[in-house]
């Protein structure tokens, strides 16, 4: 993937403010040209650039042939506004056989209230867009609370968020989102929800959603990787569509970063998904 003047990206922490942190890719139906989501950074130290996240378009040698303008309330700030460090736009999909498209960030605004914990779980929101980039509408999505307590001796807190949304072909306001949460001494816990945006408030021009009365977008599980019988569950973020099975289901596809770790695998899963 190349940058527009067809040089290679620079690598994370060079400098100069412009390296990516890619996440998501996808084949636009219509053109296959590859769409991906890069997160950005907001860097904890001061003097350090702010990389505003984006969505990237290539086509199949890795030309850069445009980019996708993200909403107003994705872009980063030196304040208390917008996406978290790494919880940036990660999700990304089309739906309605390439008309629209739609993003999600990995976890809630600053403005939006705090992250999930013990207790509670947040909003995280969920943007539908045509392919020219207005707004349809915009959704907040209920991200589960943390399954468990950390262990204590650990200096790493909880992580969790969603890392990849899949659109429904014939159903313009469903969609497939798959959460990736991490705690210390409990390792990872992946789920896939079914989920619709009927009936959910439309939030594009809420600044914050922190003490508001919104209706999020409704949601069942579909699958708990450690209901699988797997022989390990690992850090899942990526899924898509495969073929439709000769009993009638759909394959679904996901495959985990291995974070370039030796501690970690980079792991497919296939399973059949029954419409109901």
């Amino acid at each position: 993937m190349r940058q527009p003047d067809g040089s290679v990206h620079p690598p994370a922490g060079a400098g100069d403010g412009k390296a990516v942190d890619p996440e998501e890719l996808r084949v636009d139906p219509r053109t296959c040209r590859y769409w991906w989501s890069q997160e950005g950074d907001r860097p904890t130290a001061a003097d350090a650039p702010l990389i505003q996240q984006s969505v990237r378009i290539a086509d199949a040698a890795g030309s850069y042939r445009g980019r996708f303008r993200l909403p107003d309330d994705y872009r980063c700030t030196r304040g208390d506004q917008g996406p978290r460090r790494n919880k940036g736009v990660e999700a990304i999909t089309f739906g309605a056989r390439g008309s629209t498209f739609t993003s999600a960030l990995e976890g809630p605004l600053l403005q939006d209230g705090p992250e999930p914990d013990l207790r509670h779980g947040a909003l995280v929101r969920v943007t539908r867009r045509n392919r020219d980039g207005a707004v349809l509408r915009q959704f907040a999505y209920p991200l589960e609370k943390i399954f468990t307590e950390s262990d204590p001796s650990s200096p790493w807190p909880p992580d969790t968020g969603v890392p990849a949304i899949l659109a429904f072909p014939d159903d313009p306001d469903r969609y497939l989102v798959l959460e990736r949460t991490w705690v210390a001494g409990a390792g990872y816990r992946i789920r896939v929800f079914d989920a619709t945006a009927r009936g959910a408030t439309d939030v594009r021009r809420m600044s914050s959603l922190a003490g508001r009365a919104v209706v999020p977008m409704r949601k069942r599980l579909v699958a708990d990787f450690h209901d699988l019988g797997l022989t390990t569950v690992v850090n899942t973020e990526g899924l898509t569509w495969g073929p439709r099975l000769p009993s009638g289901e759909r394959t679904l596809l996901l495959v985990s970063d291995d974070n370039f770790a030796e501690d970690e695998a980079t792991q497919f899963v296939a399973l059949a998904l029954r419409d109901r």
